[in-house]
This record gives C-alpha cells, structure tokens and sequence, in this order.
C-alpha cells in the first residue's frame, strides 16, 4: 500500500511516521521469529539499516531537524517546547547509533561471535522501544503545538523546505518492501 504525502508539513511527517511505523511493526514480528529460531533474519536487518540510513535519518530527520526545529528555534518557544525538541534531537542521535549497533552485533555474529546474536536482539529491542513512543508523542502532542507557533504563510515556507528533499519516491520504494514482507 502506497502511502499518500499530504500539503501540510506537520501532516507529511505523520504521513512519513505511518512508514517508520510499519518498519517497526514488521520489526518486532521478525524480532519474535529471530528469537524464537535463534537465527538471524537478514533481510529485516538489512532493510531496518538502509531504511534509517536512506529515509529516516537523510529524509525525514532533516525535515524534523534541519526545518522544522531550526524554525521552532527561531520563535519564542517556551521553555517546555525547547526541552521537548532538545529531548527529541537526542532521541534521533539515540536511534542512529542504536542502528549501528544493531548492524555492528550482526557482523560480530555473522564473523564467529556469538554474543553478537544477543546484542543484535537487545538493541533492536531497544530501537522498537524508543522509537514507538517517539513517534506518538510527536504526533499526538508535539507536531499539533509546534504548529500553532506559524501563521500561513509561515507554514507555506515550511512546506517549501520540506520540498527540497525528495521523499515521495523513497516512501514509496520503502512502503512497496515494507508491504511485501508484512505478508511473509
């Protein structure tokens, strides 16, 4: 199922969130599989990283970070909203690393070490963890309060920097493998 991107920009990273969201979904399914089996499941590893890579971190973490925070910063946020961005810059840092752990303990395993199989669970446990609540929270409580700081034309100049990084392709090559493997 394609995902449509809406005019919005708050409305096109919650459209961008429902990807990261199906990411996660097929994550933790294949995260219980790994477990139960004790086996690797390449291709979710494989995709989780290119994922985050290509489309969360290059894609929509710019959108978050360099646009709409930076924007936000340029307002004057009350001291709650600028710890609310701050904590979730930090998040996004915590993610990206996490990522490279996730594929530094597959390689661990995949070269002799068995612990790297643990490790490679915990920190996808971890990842699942830390980016669920992420995603509602901005969704349901950050985004909505972080518009009311812009006026239209505000938000219009918004959209228009959101524009500069093509998304809608990416979302939809990764929607495209999201759906194929919610059916395996």
């Amino acid at each position: 199922m394609y995902i449509k991107i809406m005019n919005n920009p708050i409305d096109i990273l919650i459209t961008e969130h429902e990807l990261i969201d199906k990411l996660l979904r097929v994550l933790q399914d294949r995260l219980s599989t790994m477990k139960a089996t004790r086996e690797i499941d390449n291709q979710i590893i494989d995709i989780t990283a290119d994922c985050f890579e290509t489309f969360i971190n290059r894609v929509h973490h710019w959108k978050e970070e360099n646009v709409l925070f930076t924007e936000l910063y340029k307002k004057d946020l009350t001291d709650k909203h600028r710890g609310i961005i701050d904590k979730l810059s930090q998040e996004h840092v915590v993610g990206k690393k996490l990522v490279y752990k996730i594929v530094e303990a597959k390689h661990k395993y995949e070269t002799g070490e068995k612990s790297g199989f643990d490790d490679m669970l915990e920190y996808l446990e971890k990842f699942i963890a830390l980016y669920i609540p992420h995603l509602r929270f901005e969704n349901t409580e950050f985004f909505p309060e972080a518009l009311q700081y812009f006026n239209e034309e505000e938000i219009q100049h918004l959209d228009e920097l959101f524009n500069q990084v093509e998304s809608e392709a990416v979302i939809r090559n990764y929607s495209l493998i999201l759906d194929g493997l919610e059916t395996k």
